[in-house]
């Protein structure tokens, strides 16, 4: 697992070398903010990446595992904003012993968001042997997709580019109508709603 965090922050190394280099496809096109993200085992990875690159502005993790070395323990010390969003029908990497754990951890802003039928695989496009292990859920691939762009971009968008009409879906009206359709729960810590 420190290995996967090694290639995450190899790749952001290399994109913002390519952003300030005037050869480069990326020049001028990477952001000065850093975020990084991923799923399952790639999401417990990058909560190692800020031991190693500590510039990281925003983290988000999809069904988050716990890894060796231990994400969990690595995020005590991580308080920039975080994300972890869960489905509440996981059993892969159950949200009680993996992302509300994570949760706990980080001293800044911070929001877990927890997809109500979501499913461990459903972050994905399906095309692996993860939908035959894991549990199905109760909503569909496409609506826990829909559901997650919907939080993710709003995180990112919130945290790395000062978007407030993104604040929305952190701490405001969208979020509140998630919950109270029973798409979503919540719980945040540090998040200034304005």
């Amino acid at each position: 697992h420190q290995e996967f965090a090694h290639q995450l922050v190899a790749c952001i190394s290399f994109l913002q070398s390519e952003g300030a280099t005037p050869s480069s496809d990326f020049y001028n096109a990477v952001s000065n903010k850093t975020g990084v993200y991923g799923h399952s085992m790639g999401g417990g990875a990058s909560f190692l990446v800020p031991n190693e690159f500590p510039a990281i502005d925003a983290i988000c993790g999809l069904a988050a595992a716990e890894t060796t070395p231990s994400a969990i323990a690595a995020l005590s010390s991580y308080s920039s904003p975080f994300m972890v969003i869960s489905g509440s029908e996981d059993n892969t990497a159950p949200p009680a012993s993996n992302q509300e754990l994570m949760y706990d951890g980080p001293t800044g802003p911070k929001i877990h968001v927890s997809i109500l039928g979501g499913a461990h695989c459903k972050f994905t496009d399906g095309s692996t042997i993860c939908d035959f292990v894991s549990s199905a859920g109760s909503i569909t691939r496409e609506e826990q997709q829909k559901i997650t762009n919907r939080y993710t971009t709003g995180f990112f968008n919130y945290f790395l580019k000062d978007s407030l009409s993104a604040l929305s879906y952190i701490c405001g009206d969208s979020l509140g109508h998630d919950i109270d359709n029973g798409i979503v729960t919540a719980q945040s810590d540090q998040i200034v709603c304005v």
